[in-house]
């Protein structure tokens, strides 16, 4: 009898094991989004779906190649999509192709569409900054020459996010007021971006700096210690993340997922650059002309000269410590006060030793 309760309890907890171990096992989570999907329909030159066909989207920086078949019914989605320039193949299984390249935004769901054509007549299409791809057949021979261009657009409509991406172009030429990305963040409606000397950052709508934050790669930069907002932007000049680390970034401002958390106006997700297979490198400096500045209030008031640029200076500077002499400056040195106080014109007057003043108590 007991032999039997022991088998009975030991075949009971193994039971609850299993199961509580089929109930643990989690899907992948999903994280903050910063990669891009694609999917679409593939049909041949009849409009009929085509099933079975190989996709193949191939990224042009790297040759990372992404691949998938399309179902019964002609579709086919491809997931993980860093933001790059692809070059879509599909090949049906007849051997017709049909090519297209892409540029992808971070954080896109979009749909692009192929149809299918004969390999020898099949037309490379290619794509701009916005996504849209145009196409040609061959021109014709002859004095009647034709060109026949088509053109098609990467669609969202997979997702209801109200968002605007800024792309690496953006980054590179819009000018601004320091270096700082979360400026580019002005270019989204109703996001303003506040370029103050002692607190940096931006909001949206009518809500404070405290209800948005900042994703870099997934990574939340959300300020839990103070008013809320980005970390390193309140009561701060810095910046959060290096410009020249990021490629680009999304900022939605309605409709984002549950996964955008300690937000409640706006959102941006940002991710940094990776490398490719052409080696490069970037550097940035400052300069500001003598022309841009202007005279202070007390410069004016006194009739000084506008001060030397800070390359004036540096040379300056540096020709001092070569000679050992001193920079010429239009202002007077606290030395040239002294001496002008010291070499004054006033009448000399005589000075009293505090030794001759009386003191109290003392014959």
């Amino acid at each position: 009898m007991k032999t039997t309760m022991v088998a009975a309890l030991r075949a009971a907890l193994v039971t609850t094991t299993i199961l509580g171990s089929a109930v643990a096992l989690p899907t992948t989570a999903t994280a903050q989004t910063t990669t891009a999907a694609i999917r679409g329909q593939v049909r041949d030159a009849a409009g009929a779906a085509v099933a079975g066909a190989a996709v193949v989207a191939v990224n042009g920086g790297t040759n990372q190649s992404f691949r998938t078949v399309t179902a019964a019914n002609g579709s086919y989605i491809l997931n993980g999509l860093r933001p790059a320039q692809y070059t879509i193949t599909v090949t049906g299984t007849n051997g017709d192709v049909s090519v297209q390249r892409i540029i992808v935004s971070i954080g896109q769901s979009a749909t692009l569409d192929a149809t299918l054509a004969p390999a020898a007549a099949a037309p490379a299409a290619n794509t701009d900054a916005t996504g849209a791809t145009t196409g040609g057949s061959a021109p014709a021979t002859g004095d009647g020459q034709e060109i026949v261009v088509t053109g098609g657009r990467l669609v969202e409509t997979r997702t209801s996010e109200v968002a605007t991406n800024v792309s690496q172009q953006q980054i590179r030429n819009l000018p601004q007021t320091d270096r700082n990305f979360l400026s580019f963040a002005a270019l989204a409606p109703g996001v303003k971006y506040n370029d103050s000397e002692t607190n940096k950052g931006f909001q949206s709508g009518a809500s404070t700096a405290s209800q948005v934050n900042v994703f870099i790669d997934g990574v939340s930069l959300k300020n839990k210690l103070r008013e809320g907002g980005v970390a390193g932007q309140q009561n701060s000049r810095g910046n959060p993340f290096g410009q020249l680390a990021v490629q680009e970034f999304r900022v939605l401002t309605q409709n984002y997922k549950a996964e955008y958390e300690q937000a409640g106006a706006a959102i941006i997700t940002a991710v940094t650059k990776s490398g490719t297979n052409e080696f490069h490198g970037e550097a940035f400096g400052q300069y500001t002309d003598k022309s841009l500045g202007e005279k202070s209030y007390l410069d004016k008031a006194n009739n000084r000269p506008e001060p030397p640029s800070s390359a004036s200076n540096t040379a300056c500077r540096s020709a001092a410590r070569s000679s050992r002499t001193s920079c010429s400056s239009s202002r007077p040195t606290k030395a040239t006060t002294r001496i002008a106080r010291s070499t004054s014109t006033a009448p000399d007057r005589p000075r009293r030793s505090p030794i001759s003043r009386p003191i109290p108590g003392v014959a």
